[in-house]
């Protein structure tokens, strides 16, 4: 079962009603050691100077963890989709798809999910993951008929 980035944060002792909605969605778009890591950063830091804005700190410091993941190859976090009508796909860590990939995904069997996850992780170039899964997911529908 997948962690929420509100979770991650309450569990470290970090009040997530003081973070808006789009530092939140940043933030859950790392892994969860990344986001546990950057939790205790901010309370490190808030800890020495206090910080004025924690929505603003845990935003960029998100986004420029993001982006060094993904300089040093790890694509899989370039797969995530903005917040906002998006699914999380927990089998698949920081992959969220849109509500047609999720329902066609989940016309799927456990076993048959779990094929095309394994066949998802091992592409790196997947530009659109709810377009990708959900192709692959219908095709399978077809097969089956």
């Amino acid at each position: 079962m997948a962690t929420s980035a509100s979770a991650v944060l309450l569990r470290s002792g970090i009040s997530p009603a003081g973070i808006d909605a789009e530092a939140l969605a940043k933030f859950g778009e790392l892994p969860l050691e990344n986001q546990r890591e950057l939790a205790r950063q901010l309370q490190a830091t808030h800890a020495v100077t206090p910080i004025n804005s924690p929505s603003r700190w845990l935003f960029a410091k998100s986004r420029t963890m993001l982006t060094e993941l993904a300089k040093a190859g790890n694509n899989i976090y370039l797969r995530t989709a903005p917040a906002g009508g998006t699914h999380l796909i927990p089998e698949l860590e920081g992959v969220y798809v849109d509500e047609a990939c999720r329902e066609k995904l989940d016309e799927l069997t456990e076993e048959e999910r779990a094929k095309l996850y394994e066949e998802f992780r091992s592409k790196a170039d997947i530009q659109s993951p709810s377009k990708g899964l959900y192709s692959k997911a219908r095709s399978m529908m077809i097969d089956k008929a």
